[in-house]
């Protein structure tokens, strides 16, 4: 893959940030001088305009950013993956309480970043607050590496963005919030919806940086479809809560199922995730409990809503295609909808092309599309590769708009530059060349 063209000036590294922070005060609560509103303001929006965000990216956290910007400054174990925390700050800003903000400036000032050998691309470790990155992908190209570390970055967001991060333990009858940081010692079972976690990572690296998924699709597509069913305000509750995993089983309890089929949905939907169906083979869909949502929540004409049976459909395409759902539909209607929605996508894929040349034809259309919302409007994302004028590849991220009630494009835009960070630990990359 190309490099993708970087957004980020060099002024978060080393002595030019540490002399802007220095002599412009970034840690607003140690300044001897108390700073007006207005003061603060202007300082800010002259600091997030030098490290690349927009004023109205701060979401009117302007004492919150300065403080921010000064922990990340300080903090040597980022080195020069500073870039990589800075361009979370939208995200941070736009979702945590005024109450967490102590508690996510000092495990900023603790965060890390670990070029390793490890098995997967990327791990994040909770108790060292260490992001570890495999020297494999490291030299293998920018782009995924990038993809990599804003995942797991998220993971991070995730634990502390609500207060510290609560578990879930079942005894058998009922499900209960556990502090994570008592150790737990008993015989209850311990829940967590991993699949939430990985797909909020991912698709929020899709929302805010990227426009595409890079993994974990089944999940991201099935929280994509909650948010078209419930609103995006209750599925954003849910992922930035402390407690994810409760909130879900809330959230299904008001369909009316029992416990022991909360439990098993969970665990199915984690085997999706991580693509683990060997130990214990799945038996519940993400299509039947999306259905379920859908009936409870809007209505039972589901069958009739176009814009619903794609997501339907694309989610039955987001699995591992090794790793098809073998069983039978709670809902046996689902595999005609999705039939009859194949279908669909094979005339629409033809009348897109006709306006924008986008689907690739040894692809079209069984293909899994990339799906999320932004500001209410759902976008659907197609990667496609050109060449620059040095005959080099080349990425384009496709973005559509489209009415599937009239099937019509309503806006059509294309990305040509990845908003990636300035680089990446040039240090490493020049010793894994010797």
């Amino acid at each position: 893959m190309k490099r993708m063209k970087r957004t980020l000036s060099a002024l978060l590294t080393g002595a030019v940030l540490l002399s802007m922070c220095a002599s412009s005060g970034c840690a607003v609560m140690n300044q001897k001088k108390t700073l007006s509103e207005e003061e603060i303001l202007a300082l800010a929006s002259e600091k997030a305009g030098q490290v690349g965000i927009a004023k109205d990216d701060l979401h009117g956290q302007y004492s919150f950013f300065l403080e921010y910007m000064d922990r990340v400054e300080k903090n040597e174990k980022l080195g020069d993956f500073r870039e990589f925390v800075i361009r979370l700050f939208p995200e941070v800003a736009a979702h945590i309480r005024d109450e967490n903000k102590a508690l996510f400036l000092d495990k900023i000032s603790k965060l890390q970043f670990e070029i390793g050998d490890i098995e997967f691309g990327g791990e994040y470790h909770s108790d060292t607050e260490k992001v570890i990155v495999s020297s494999n992908y490291y030299q293998w190209e920018e782009g995924a590496t990038c993809f990599i570390l804003y995942h797991e970055t998220f993971h991070f967001v995730d634990r502390y963005i609500d207060g510290m991060e609560q578990v879930v333990t079942y005894n058998g009858m009922d499900f209960s919030p556990l502090d994570n940081e008592v150790m737990y010692e008993g015989s209850d079972e311990y829940v967590r919806c991993s699949f939430a976690d990985e797909g909020m990572a991912d698709l929020y690296v899709a929302k805010s940086l990227s426009k595409t998924f890079d993994s974990y699709r089944p999940a991201c597509n099935f929280l994509t479809t909650m948010e078209y069913i419930y609103g995006s305000d209750v599925v954003e509750d849910m992922l930035f809560d402390r407690n994810t995993t409760m909130k879900f089983i809330s959230i299904l309890k008001e369909l009316d199922y029992e416990n022991s089929k909360i439990l098993k949905i969970i665990k199915d939907f984690n085997a999706y995730t991580y693509d683990f169906w060997d130990a214990d083979p799945v038996t519940r869909s993400f299509e039947d409990v999306l259905v379920d949502m859908y009936q409870k929540k809007i209505g039972p004409d589901w069958q009739n809503d176009p814009q619903f049976c794609f997501l339907l459909y694309n989610q039955t395409r987001a699995y591992s295609p090794s790793r098809r759902f073998s069983g039978n539909y709670l809902h046996s209607e689902i595999t005609n909808v999705t039939e009859k929605e194949l279908a669909n996508m094979q005339t629409r894929c033809d009348t897109i092309n006709q306006t924008a040349d986008i689907f690739c034809e040894e692809d079209d259309p069984e293909t899994w599309h990339t799906v999320f919302y932004v500001d209410g409007e759902l976008w659907l994302s197609e990667p496609t590769w050109t060449y620059d004028e040095n005959d080099d590849y080349e990425i384009e991220i496709q973005l559509l708009r489209y009415d599937f009630e009239k099937e019509t494009i309503v806006e059509h835009t294309v990305v040509t530059e990845m908003e990636f960070p300035d680089k990446l630990h040039e240090d490493y990359l020049a010793k894994t060349k010797d």
